[in-house]
């Protein structure tokens, strides 16, 4: 049986999805959290952490309370730097056989 529902959308859902979704899948409408789209992957956990209570997460995810909001900090410091970079790379990519072939049939 699960603890929390994570419900993947790419907007806010209907009034009373979280209610009909908890009752079908036999969980808590106060454990059903939206998954909305977010920018970057990266923002995934920080986005599940700001729509619900940190404990109930950090349970279901066997985060111990005492380090939780260490590890958040260093989690939004993560989230930070992927947003804001320093300065800028130049990436080459040297391949051999380049040239796109049409397979023949026999």
């Amino acid at each position: 049986m699960p603890d929390i529902l994570l419900v993947r959308c790419d907007r806010d859902p209907a009034r009373g999805d979280a209610a009909s979704s908890a009752l079908f899948c036999n969980v808590r409408e106060s454990a059903v959290i939206q998954a909305l789209d977010v920018a970057n992957i990266y923002d995934v956990p920080m986005a599940y952490h700001k729509r619900r209570p940190r404990r109930r997460g950090s349970r279901a995810f066997g985060i111990e309370p005492s380090a939780e909001a260490a590890i958040w900090i260093a989690w939004e410091e993560v989230c930070h730097r992927i947003h804001t970079p320093e300065g800028e790379v130049t990436i080459a990519i040297v391949g051999k056989y380049t040239a796109s072939r049409t397979p023949t049939s026999h």
